[in-house]
């Protein structure tokens, strides 16, 4: 069976940039490698786009998850950094 995903490295990518732009204009992604590490992926705009939903999506669901969790009030471990911070600083000025 043929790999769905071609792979190159990224100077073959670079070389035959066209080639893999017209590939993923028709919607065949090619994944470049880095030291023979895959680094990147050339794909279609709908890849990507799906992928930013989904994203979105996911980020959404776990704000709703937690809309009811208990919060805690930042101010007092504000303050208690900045005072160690100005106390840092004054000792550091002695």
């Amino acid at each position: 069976m043929k790999n769905l995903v071609d792979e190159m490295s990224l100077t073959d990518i670079k070389n035959a940039f066209g080639d893999v732009v017209s590939k993923a204009l028709l919607g065949q992604p090619t994944v470049g490698l880095n030291r023979g590490k895959r680094a990147i992926a050339v794909v279609p705009v709908e890849v990507l786009d799906k992928y930013l939903v989904d994203e979105q999506r996911e980020l959404r669901e776990m704000i709703r998850e937690r809309e009811d969790e208990e919060t805690v009030p930042l101010a007092p471990e504000l303050d208690e950094v900045t005072g160690k911070l100005s106390a840092t600083a004054t000792a550091a000025d002695a």
